[in-house]
């Protein structure tokens, strides 16, 4: 299905064992509807399954995303080929939300959804939220590309569950704009948010996380300014004879070895207990 119009509605479909886009939309229009004020596009409660690729977004304005289930798409249902992104949000697209999902059982190269950071404007904005990422065995989840635009892109990752990391739930390589992730769950995997590549042009928050996973966060970048609190790293021990964790959390009692006591764990920030 291809969409070039405008104040497009898809609800209500099954797409299944379709060797390319259920839908592939690049709407047409003004950069005047910003902020969700009215969508020019739905895609609603369908159900996409066991098709090559999930969903293609660009040159779109104000496209809304809600209620759907993309259940193991990224592989082609003829000939295995597998692609590298089940949803891509090129670099045109703006005011895109996916809202209320469920991405279940996707398997790519690369990732289940992209979103490019340029844009042909300033302010574009993308957003991902109360979104349930379950089994998939793709290596990366969300993944926002590095680019050299002078745009802005603005993307919010907030309030997500990501149950069963392959790889990593979330991948930021970021050279202007502004991230956000916010009180996302991270459950059952390796690694929960890799930060990298930024430039003192960019700005990320990472704020009110619960990850239980089996690696530490790599928030190593240069972003200005970088935020990080209110997160919860909960690690599993740091080997079979530990007698505390690797990274403790906040609340959390470890024995401080430079002190040579136990102590409460007051910060949130696993960069500081790297060392101990």
């Amino acid at each position: 299905m291809f969409g070039s119009g405008r104040f497009l509605h898809i609800t209500d479909n099954y797409f299944h064992h379709l060797r390319g886009y259920p839908a592939n939309l690049k709407l047409s229009g003004d950069q005047a509807n910003q902020n969700g004020t009215s969508y020019k596009a739905w895609f609603i409660n369908n159900r996409i399954e066991n098709n090559a690729l999930g969903l293609g977004l660009a040159n779109g304005k104000s496209i809304l995303v809600q209620g759907n289930i993309f259940k193991q798409n990224g592989v082609d249902p003829v000939d295995g080929t597998k692609y590298s992104h089940m949803i891509l949000v090129e670099e045109s697209a703006e005011d895109i939300r996916f809202i209320d999902n469920d991405f279940l059982q996707n398997d790519t190269k690369q990732a289940v959804i992209t979103f490019e950071q340029t844009g042909q404007g300033l302010n574009l904005y993308a957003l991902a939220q109360g979104n349930r990422f379950r089994g998939n065995t793709a290596p990366v989840l969300v993944s926002i590309g590095k680019s050299e635009s002078t745009a802005n892109r603005m993307i919010d990752i907030e309030g997500n569950l990501f149950d069963g990391i392959n790889g990593r739930a979330i991948q930021v390589q970021l050279s202007k704009g502004s991230v956000a992730i916010k009180n996302n769950r991270f459950l059952n995997g390796p690694e929960a948010i890799r930060i990298s590549t930024l430039s003192t042009a960019a700005e990320v928050v990472v704020s009110g996380n619960r990850a239980e996973v089996t690696g530490a966060p790599l928030l190593n970048s240069t972003a200005n300014p970088q935020v990080e609190h209110d997160n919860s790293w909960n690690f599993p021990l740091a080997g079979p004879t530990s007698k505390r964790p690797l990274y403790p959390y906040l609340g959390q009692m470890y024995y401080d070895t430079t002190l040579g006591r136990m102590t409460y764990c007051k910060s949130l920030s696993p960069r500081q207990w790297a060392t101990l």
